[in-house]
């Protein structure tokens, strides 16, 4: 079995997406590992988000703009807003906010796991779902 280590800047768009599709559809006879990190600059920018919350500022325009970043990509990829995909990006952001006003009674790097361990479902996530559609068998984990 091989693994496939894909980071931020493999997945950092639309078209880099596309290519990690093109690159797993040459290996399709063999079974694979694939890991994939958080899109682009997903990782800071929830470490913002986060920072922002701890601090009691206002966290909502710096997640909305998280999020419009994930979903303009999907929108590039699967623009069918049916998709179950749709569904699981908003509540994977609703999940972020919820932890964010919610676990203040946890620890700073504990909420940091919480939260920044998103990116790399966010990613992967968009990734499957692209995956799926033009049918590379494959199982999320």
């Amino acid at each position: 079995m091989k693994v496939y280590k894909f980071g931020g800047a493999s997945v950092k768009d639309a078209a880099a997406v596309r290519n990690v599709a093109a690159i797993l559809q040459d290996f399709e006879e063999n079974p694979l590992l694939v890991v994939i990190s958080a899109m682009g600059k997903t990782t800071n920018a929830l470490e913002n988000v986060l920072n922002l919350a701890w601090k009691d500022e206002n966290f909502d325009t710096a997640l909305q703009e998280s999020k419009d970043y994930h979903t303009n990509i999907l929108a590039d990829l699967l623009p069918n807003k049916n998709l179950a995909i749709w569904k699981e990006i908003d509540k994977i952001f609703d999940d972020i906010a919820y932890k964010l006003v919610s676990s203040k009674k946890d620890s700073y790097d504990f909420l940091y796991d919480q939260v920044v361990g998103y990116g790399e479902i966010l990613s992967t996530k968009i990734v499957s779902a692209y995956l799926s559609i033009f049918g590379y068998a494959h199982i999320w984990y």
